[in-house]
């Protein structure tokens, strides 16, 4: 019966200590203003093509909500005008970005910058997958903001969005 005890004890522990990580609304606010760059991104059309084209990125805070613009030219000359609403759950433990909820999945913050990634299933490319999103906002006005997907039964990841941003100049 010890033994089971002890067992118990040590797993509890175990469990305890990969608690899922938490931010808060303040995490995000090193994104508001203007940014500029570039976003590289995988073709839609084969999944296997990368594409490089100027972006802009843009976020303001208003009641508790980060409001996000993102404009960039597809290779094929398509203008993409993107708005966003991204909201923290009570817990931290959730992000809502378009009223779709992503999970907290790590949080790492250095003396360089704060590192966040958000997964959870959803639908890319008109197929299931799980998305992984992630963003490094750095301390010397810098932001990075990725999202790789894996389709369901396809066994492989595919790097879809790559943003590279700096604070805009003007």
């Amino acid at each position: 019966m010890r033994n089971i005890s002890i067992l118990v004890a040590v797993l509890f522990i175990t469990i305890a200590g990969q608690a899922q990580p938490t931010i808060s609304f303040s995490d995000l606010l090193g994104l508001v203003g203007e940014w500029e760059g570039t976003l590289t991104y995988t073709d839609e059309l084969d999944d296997t093509t990368r594409v490089t084209v100027p972006a802009r990125f843009s976020a303001g805070a208003a009641q508790g909500k980060l409001i996000t613009r993102v404009v960039y030219k597809k290779a094929n000359g398509e203008n993409v005008l993107q708005w966003g609403e991204w909201q923290v759950s009570g817990d931290g433990r959730r992000i809502l970005i378009d009223d779709k909820t992503w999970f907290v999945s790590n949080k790492r913050v250095t003396e360089n910058g704060t590192t966040l990634m958000f997964q959870g299933g959803g639908v890319d490319n008109n197929r299931s997958a799980h998305i992984i999103q992630g963003m490094y906002i750095g301390h010397q006005d810098s932001v990075v903001m990725t999202k790789q997907v894996l389709y369901e039964h396809a066994g492989t990841e595919i790097f879809r969005q790559h943003f590279r941003l700096g604070r805009s100049k003007e």
